[in-house]
């Protein structure tokens, strides 16, 4: 179903408009009936091309080894490329705050994919979760009573239960983070309209009708006596079962009734709050003990329970009143395309759950931390690389998703960029084998940024680097994505001490990253291996990605030691960026756009759609000073469009990675011949600054339309398509990009605006004020939805909690 339209029946209905406003239910968002079916299936079983092979059987061997080794100790091995999870075509909006955990919703009503012990994930089903409609009349007869479910009676367990409801006769709307779902039981012209809502709001940091119930049932049994309980009055009786802890197989389920009198031509409401207190966890070595943030406001004795679900269903309105204040923006923006609407919201899933945790800093750490240090007030914040690739703050990935961060929670973004100059700085000895050569190497090297900060069947914030492919102490991106992140942080943030603070580091990894440049003709070299995000794609010598990546880095120094003051470190960086320009001009530029590398191999001219990367940095920053030629800014960007996303599926599934000049996908390596959602978003925000606004949409609507509506992975993106039959790595933490399009398309606004006043001056003869108010706009963008702020300035503006 198209985004933007409701095919619910509750249009030209005047009871139902009123309904509809009761229920706040949207003209815009994922919406599909509760019988749908999506016409593509795909799975991960991707298997490498015969030529593909030979540089990949190596590190198979040892991969395979290191696995059964892992298993064995009774661990999750990190990334697990033996049983890899498929998509289930099911999921909707799931349930829960930021860094709490979280329950999965299927948009058929499940609730599925449980993720409450930190960063793992239980792909189960419940069956016995359910809404049961019970329907009577004022005599007290039982008109109707129904599960609330299209799937058919469970192999095992509730055979008394009647099920089937038609799906046709349902829609489902998701709106991160808030769902509806409509159920008209025409029968009994009556209209059901449930709504989810979880408090995931930006820039609130504060993790913030009769009754009756039954204490405990058996879901494997027969679920008679539940089932005729309510069908006779309405009501539960309270169950006299002993609350007992369960053995082994042995399943317990509770029910709660909510009861309401409803009149003809009127309506209704049932408020329910599901929470769950778990104010400390513990990380599979057991080695520290964690404390979650919200325990500030609702304790650490675990008993917070009661008070969280009062506290839920009193402040819910607030919180629906501030997600509209927050989307409606963009939501009533009429230049934006409906399905964006959907997708740029949607995305935002993976804040909460993609694994995240969100915790206190342990005490003895705190009391160190320099004061304006944001992990003093707003604790430590960590997601994962993926559902899949089990890595906290992967920070190749993160560079791509911040943007999501820095525009709707910065002070996490502050947090996160806090934790990885601290552990830059660090060393970790600790000897290790790396898989894909089998080099002996240790875990990390000093003012080396971290690949990720641990993963969560380790101990996470002690032992880093989870990932051992590579030695990721000597990829040459990382280094170089950490200063283009404090950079780009600054822009936003205008905060000097956390500039100071960031100062040291950032000089410290370029100077090892200076290290990298073997020849001295100004540009870092790729080892011949891959030493980068494109961990399978190989790169040798200059190369576009790195070399974009070095000098928006070197123009990222030279603004902040300006701002700083720093005189001979603007001199150096200014001096070494004057020569990596010519350099990359002279080695890459083949006069339509850059090669992916120096090598002189055949693949070394595909056309990379990354090769901007750095250019898309500097852009969105407002950094006008030409780093990368115009020229070849809008050479590349035409070439792209035309090869590697035209050429690519009819220009219907976003931007492959690499294209041959002759308009052939590049099969050089898996990796080449993939489409990177993520990616693919940067690649349209960069598009949509250069005024190559209708191609930036019309590349990323590719990657909404595959994912969303053709292979249902929604609410599970992966990381990857492949071809037309294969995906990769479910859950990804990459395509929070598509906040930078947003992003990108407010300056690109900003821009038309300023050259409308501009040619108004001259037109109407304004005064010079006037044109440069317009400048210091342009120059000093203001971040749409951080102003005004969203909460409202009261006694209790920030007491909204994140579980």
């Amino acid at each position: 179903m198209e985004e933007g339209h409701t095919d619910d029946g509750l249009e030209g209905d005047p009871v139902a408009s009123k309904l509809e406003n009761v229920s706040r239910f949207p003209r815009h968002g994922w919406m599909v009936p509760l019988d749908h079916t999506f016409p593509e299936k795909r799975d991960q079983k991707i298997r490498p091309r015969i030529g593909q092979i030979p540089p990949l059987l190596p590190l198979f061997m040892r991969y395979l080894v290191w696995y059964m080794y892992t298993r064995a100790k009774g661990r999750k091995p990190w990334i697990d490329c033996i049983t890899m999870m498929n998509g289930k075509q099911m999921y909707g909006v799931p349930l829960g705050g930021i860094g709490s955990g979280t329950i999965g919703r299927g948009f058929r009503g499940e609730f599925c994919r449980y993720q409450m012990v930190p960063g793992i994930y239980e792909y189960q089903t419940v069956k016995a979760n359910q809404f049961i409609i019970t329907v009577r009349d004022p005599k007290g007869n039982t008109l109707y009573q129904k599960v609330l479910s299209t799937h058919s009676q469970p192999k095992k367990g509730l055979a008394s239960w009647e099920w089937g409801f038609n799906g046709a006769d349902g829609l489902y709307c998701g709106l991160y983070p808030r769902s509806w779902t409509v159920y008209n039981i025409k029968e009994q012209g009556i209209r059901l309209i449930c709504r989810q809502i979880s408090p995931v709001i930006p820039h609130n940091y504060k993790p913030a009708v009769s009754v009756t119930q039954s204490a405990g049932f058996d879901p494997l049994g027969s679920g008679e006596a539940l089932w005729n309980d309510l069908k006779l009055d309405g009501e539960l009786e309270p169950s006299h079962i002993p609350v007992t802890k369960t053995r082994k197989g042995e399943e317990r389920a509770v029910a709660v009734c909510g009861k309401c009198s409803i009149s003809g031509s009127s309506s209704g409401m049932i408020e329910v709050a599901l929470v769950w207190d778990m104010p400390q966890i513990v990380f599979k070595s057991k080695g520290v003990t964690h404390t979650r943030r919200y325990t500030r406001w609702f304790g650490e004795e675990q008993t917070a329970a009661q008070e969280m679900s009062a506290y839920a269903l009193h402040h819910y309105p607030r919180w629906e009143d501030d997600i509209e204040a927050w989307q409606n923006p963009i939501l009533q923006d009429v230049s934006l395309p409906d399905w964006f609407k959907s997708a740029i919201f949607n995305e935002l899933y993976f804040i909460a759950d993609g694994g995240s945790v969100w915790l206190e800093m342990p005490q003895e750490t705190a009391s160190t931390l320099p004061l304006h240090d944001s992990r003093c007030e707003y604790g430590r914040f960590a997601y994962l690389e993926s559902h899949e690739y089990r890595m906290y703050n992967t920070y190749d990935v993160h560079f791509y998703a911040s943007w999501a961060l820095v525009m709707l929670w910065p002070e996490l973004q502050k947090s996160l960029q806090y934790d990885m100059a601290q552990w830059t700085i660090s060393a970790d000895l600790s000897p290790r084998t790396h898989l894909f050569r089998g080099n002996k190497g240790v875990r990390k090297l000093a003012n080396a940024v971290p690949h990720d900060v641990g993963d969560p069947e380790d101990e996470p914030f002690v032992r880093v680097n989870a990932y051992q492919i590579h030695d990721i102490s000597f990829w040459k991106d990382l280094n170089l994505k950490f200063v283009l992140q404090v950079y780009r942080d600054n822009t936003f943030f205008k905060d000097r001490n956390y500039l100071a603070h960031m100062w040291p580091v950032c000089r410290a990894v370029m100077d090892r990253s200076f290290t990298y440049d073997r020849d001295g003709d100004g540009l870092i070299e790729n080892d011949g291996q891959a030493d980068q995000t494109y961990d399978s794609w190989i790169m040798h010598g200059p190369s576009a990605y790195c070399s974009s990546l070095w000098v928006a880095a070197l123009a990222s120094m030279v603004e902040m030691a300006r701002e700083l003051q720093d005189v001979a470190e603007e001199k150096k960086f200014s001096e070494a960026l004057a020569k990596a320009k010519v350099a990359l001009h002279e080695k890459l530029w083949n006069g339509r756009y850059y090669k992916f590398d120096t090598c002189g191999a055949p693949h070394s001219d595909s056309i990379m759609s990354d090769q901007l990367v750095g250019h898309w940095y500097l852009a969105l920053c407002g950094n006008d000073s030409e780093v990368f030629q115009q020229s070849c800014v809008h050479s590349v960007l035409k070439i792209l469009y035309e090869y590697n996303v035209q050429r690519f599926y009819n220009g219907e599934m976003g931007a492959v990675n690499g294209m041959n000049p002759d308009g052939t996908i590049d099969r050089y390596t898996m990796q080449s011949e993939e489409m990177w959602v993520g990616v693919t978003y940067g690649l349209a925000a960069t598009m949509i600054i250069e005024g190559m606004v209708e191609e930036g949409f019309k590349t990323a609507e590719g990657v909404y339309r595959t994912v969303y509506e053709k292979i249902g992975l929604g609410f599970e993106t992966p990381e990857a398509l492949f071809g037309l039959h294969k995906y990769r790595a479910i859950g990804y933490m990459r395509p929070l990009s598509i906040w930078s399009m947003y992003w990108a398309y407010t300056l690109h606004q900003k821009k038309q605006k300023a050259a409308s006043t501009n040619d108004n001056c001259t037109n109407d003869n304004c005064t010079n004020d006037d044109a440069e108010q317009s400048d210091a706009n342009l120059s000093s963008p203001e971040v749409p939805v951080r102003k005004p702020r969203i909460i409202a300035e009261d006694s209790d503006s920030s007491s909204d909690v994140s579980q």
